[in-house]
């Protein structure tokens, strides 16, 4: 699935929720009954590579990223992935897909 596309399916779904410690992204527990492995996230584009190194298994999204903020979901016994933007207003992300 292409950026847009999620981004899209994002906000039609409207994952903003009231609480300030509820998910705003969640990475899906299983991609075509493959199981959720790792996340990975990117500043910018997956593409260009800039995968970034969580620290205490979280990463601190409240500033601004260069071209935006990149979830990206893998999951085991497959390359298929989930991307997800990580919308303005999250704080943080962690290794288990999250973000909030």
């Amino acid at each position: 699935m292409s950026i847009k596309v999620a981004a899209a399916v994002w906000a039609l779904l409207g994952f903003a929720e009231s609480s300030a410690l509820a998910a705003i992204i969640k990475c899906p527990y299983s991609l075509n009954k493959h199981l959720f492995g790792s996340v990975s996230l990117f500043d910018g584009d997956p593409a260009g590579l800039a995968d970034m190194i969580p620290i205490e298994g979280r990463w601190d999204v409240s500033k601004p990223a260069t071209e935006g903020w990149f979830l990206v979901c893998r999951y085991r016994g497959t390359k298929e992935t989930k991307t997800f933007r990580v919308p303005d207003g999250a704080k943080f992300c962690d290794i288990d897909g999250f973000c909030r």
